[in-house]
């Protein structure tokens, strides 16, 4: 990275922001700095549009209502107990804070104490060195700890001051530390390993599973999402956030893969593109073989570890606080993940159309997963997922999403001259499947054909699955 910038340019969109600023700052005679972030993705070239403001001798929000009404923005929402503010200015986030302390009242409290502090007291309690720049409304950029731009250019993560006493202070540094590495692809200092590994029961005692769901977001969908996820584990923050995962270390070398359970899924996380239900996918895709192993002779088998696996997602992911259709979306991917990873170029149209329409909307989301599954193992066949897309294409597959029934129930009892019951669904299906078959069209009067043709189809009888694969 060399030396980086000593002096940050603003872009142009923000000049009429920093101008109202330096007005103020000067009206009031008062300190305002830009902090964090904003300052450490600009040496980086990192483009970023949020950008953290804080000010010594007046409120944080106190200064945000004053710019928003001096550039006729909407009035700024309020965090009070923080003491800050956030305004929307341009594509930017803006968020205003007031120079402070924050100290938890007892190692279990998840609310803070916020008392208003010094500059370099605040910078002191900030959780690494490199989120500790500021620069000046002129682009000055000052590093009060003497050591921000040199780990910046180490590519090290630190704390300014002790890990523990930074950790105390808010466990969730623990993870962010994790999240950092991610998505800079930088090294974490050992002695905030030891810290961590020391304190890492903390992250579920005193942080509020919301602000854990944030940050492992925020990781699952970095850059580098092995090298966090290896923090979490070197530092003992996965036993409690993620135990499951933890377990597939060691889990055997099964079939294709060449890797245990835990560090085939890593690579199959990185290999994915950064779309939180795609990477949360990859993540759990395997998680059940843990719990599914079984060894017959020299083979290592994970019956149904993906219908487990599905649940268990759906129970991993509720205490994590994701979002019902997060939750359901990922669940279904991992249950349907082996049907791409089985293709072969024998399959019958019908079995293609079926696994899109089971997919559904999700069909090019659970494709990717089963690219990024064969790549990250020795499967020998790592082109069966581009043939298969071809395939859905050549064949128009998509359209199976949407097809329904050519005749729907009152046409049935029509045409058998009987009442409702479950024979119509029963009808229903057998039509569905002759129309992913190609053996009708989608058309009424080739379905009534098919059905005169096929009378012991009103039977309704119980009938094991058809395999169609």
């Amino acid at each position: 990275m060399g030396q980086g910038p000593r002096s940050l340019t603003f872009p142009d969109e923000l000049e009429p922001l920093i101008k109202a600023l330096k007005d103020i700052q000067v009206e009031r005679d008062i300190q305002i700095y830009v902090v964090g972030g904003y300052v450490r993705d600009f040496i980086l070239g990192i483009p970023r549009s949020e950008m953290d403001i804080v000010v010594e001798g007046a409120s944080g929000p106190e200064i945000a209502e004053s710019v928003a009404a001096r550039l006729g923005l909407h009035r700024p929402v309020i965090f009070e107990r923080f003491g800050t503010a956030q305004i929307r200015y341009s594509n930017y986030q803006i968020e205003f804070v007031t120079a402070r302390t924050e100290e938890y009242p007892s190692k279990t409290s998840r609310k803070p104490v916020v008392a208003p502090a010094d500059l370099f007291n605040d910078i002191m309690r900030r959780d690494f060195t490199i989120n500790t720049l500021l620069a000046s409304l002129d682009g000055e950029i000052i590093d009060l700890t003497g050591l921000a731009l040199q780990h910046l250019q180490q590519k090290l993560i630190k704390t300014p001051r002790d890990p523990w006493s930074t950790f105390d202070e808010d466990p969730l540094r623990m993870l962010r530390a994790a999240r950092f590495a991610a998505q800079l692809g930088f090294n974490v200092d050992d002695e905030v390993i030891n810290a961590a590994r020391d304190m890492a029961y903390r992250i579920t005692e005193a942080v509020a599973v919301e602000r854990i769901r944030i940050e492992f977001e925020k990781l699952v969908c970095s850059r580098y999402p092995v090298l966090g996820f290896n923090i979490l584990q070197k530092s003992g923050l996965l036993h409690y956030i993620l135990p499951e995962f933890e377990a597939c270390l060691g889990i055997g070398k099964g079939g294709y893969h060449d890797d245990d359970v835990y560090h085939h899924t890593l690579r199959a996380m990185e290999l994915a593109r950064p779309y939180l239900e795609l990477r949360l996918a990859c993540l759990l895709h395997d998680i059940a073989k843990p719990v599914t192993m079984t060894q017959e002779g020299n083979r290592i088998y994970f019956r149904n570890h993906h219908t487990v696996g599905a649940e268990m997602s759906v129970i991993i992911l509720r205490r994590l606080r994701f979002s019902n259709s997060t939750i359901e979306r990922v669940a279904k991917l991992v249950e349907l993940h082996l049907r791409p990873v089985y293709y072969t170029d024998d399959w019958t149209d019908g079995a293609v159309r079926r696994l899109v329409r089971d997919a559904g909307e999700d069909i090019d989301l659970l494709l990717e997963l089963a690219d990024a599954d064969i790549k990250a193992s020795e499967y020998p066949d790592k082109e069966k997922i581009r043939r298969l897309r071809e395939r859905i294409n050549e064949i128009n597959a998509r359209e199976a999403v949407t097809l329904k029934p050519p005749l729907n129930g009152y046409e049935l009892m029509q045409l058998y001259g009987k009442g409702p019951g479950p024979w119509i669904g029963h009808v229903q299906r057998k039509l569905m499947e002759a129309l992913l078959d190609g053996t009708i069209k989608n058309d009424k009067q080739d379905a009534i054909r098919y059905l005169k043709e096929h009378p012991e189809l009103e039977e309704v009888k119980s009938q094991s699955p058809r395999n169609d694969n």
